[in-house]
């Protein structure tokens, strides 16, 4: 009987109460700031007077790892959980969990069989552990595993801390989805950065609100050159006020699906070279929607009419069999550039030029410089 004034472990009074709903909220937290993991593990390691406290989450179909971390372990006792080993000995104990709820170590097997066992003498042991209040939860495809210890010399956990853990249990999962929808979602951003930076086109990803979110690289050197198109933190300019106001109203078209097909724009610079030509598009239209508070909602594709052609130098030498400087003539060739100028950018002689043309007049069939642009521009990479 508890004498009166005295709360037991686990009750679920006031005081309590608001101490597993801040531990639920670190763990929504946890999904921006990975610290609060760490630091929600620690709180219940408190709550339920343990040792210390272990969480791992996974992929069930493929086993990638979302989440392993510990609190109130050091690093060496920590990595004993992770070895494939204990992995195997974990196995049992896990397979007569049930889904989704609490348990505690009678619910699994005797104190003196445990005793006996490899997952008790190789990690708990060393760890200072022995009783466990565990939790498995598998869902939407993940599977994620919490457990807080006490040392062997302390007492079993109650079935008052069971009802307290298990009512951690929907924010810890939801927890994980999130992290690992995340971590789903950084990679796509990743792999859409990297093909967008080998774009010879300048590529803006705002937000609605004409935000930069990313540059690839062939937009940040035309933003660098300070001739027509200029990104803030707030927005994306132009070099003139009126300018700009057309191009953030194309993005709010765009954005909000009153624009389907995107928006072309002219943006003249200041230089007087030719203007940039600007096509907005929604991210939707070119199978890239990325999840999240701050996720680009258009593409800004900026396209250089002055530009020489890119080339696509690998597919003109693989077709009529070039050498590598007879691309690289014909490519600047193709690009507007003169034999002299050709030339001096190579750093050849003009009579090695023509030469050189004359051989790739022969290798393509063709028989002036206007039929080998002509030509040529079907190779291009933009």
């Amino acid at each position: 009987m508890v004498p009166s004034g005295v709360r037991r472990l686990g009750e679920l009074d006031m005081p309590n109460s608001a101490s597993l709903l801040a531990i639920a909220q670190q763990f929504f937290d946890a999904v921006m700031q990975p610290a609060q993991r760490v630091s929600a593990l620690e709180t219940m390691v408190d709550l339920f007077q343990a040792e210390h406290a272990v969480i791992f989450a996974h992929e069930t179909a493929t086993g990638r790892p979302i989440i392993s971390e510990a609190a109130c372990m050091d690093g060496a006792n920590f990595e004993r959980f992770l070895l494939p080993e204990t992995a195997r000995w974990m196995a049992p104990f896990v397979a007569a969990m049930p889904n989704g709820r609490a348990v505690t170590l009678q619910h699994l097997t005797t104190e003196q069989e445990f005793e006996r066992t490899a997952l008790y003498n190789e990690v708990l042991r060393p760890a200072n552990g022995f009783y466990h209040l565990a939790m498995r939860r598998e869902y939407l495809g993940m599977c994620t595993m919490l457990s807080v210890c006490r040392p062997r010399r302390k007492v079993d956990f109650s079935a008052d801390d069971v009802v307290s853990a298990q009512s951690l249990i929907p924010a810890l999962s939801m927890g994980v989805q999130l992290q690992a929808r995340l971590q789903i979602a950084d990679g796509r951003c990743a792999a859409l950065a990297s093909a967008l930076d080998r774009l010879d086109d300048g590529v803006i990803l705002t937000d609605a609100a004409a935000r930069p979110v990313f540059l690839n690289a062939r937009a940040a050197r035309i933003v660098a050159e300070g001739d027509g198109l200029d990104v803030t933190t707030a927005q994306v300019v132009t070099a003139t006020p009126i300018a700009t106001q057309r191009l953030r109203a194309a993005v709010t078209d765009v954005s909000a699906g009153a624009a389907v097909t995107g928006r072309q724009l002219r943006v003249e610079r200041p230089s007087q070279r030719p203007p940039l030509l600007l096509t907005i598009l929604p991210m939707a239209q070119l199978g890239a929607v990325l999840p999240g508070v701050g996720a680009p909602s258009v593409a800004i594709f900026i396209t250089e009419t002055d530009a020489p052609l890119a080339i696509d130098c690998a597919a003109v030498r693989e077709i009529f069999h070039l050498t590598a400087r007879e691309c690289d003539v014909a490519a600047r060739i193709a690009g507007g550039l003169a034999l002299d100028e050709t030339a001096a950018d190579l750093g050849i002689g003009h009579g090695t030029v023509r030469s050189h043309l004359t051989q790739i007049y022969e290798k393509t069939g063709t028989h002036s410089q206007a039929a080998l642009v002509a030509l040529l521009a079907r190779f291009t990479r933009r």
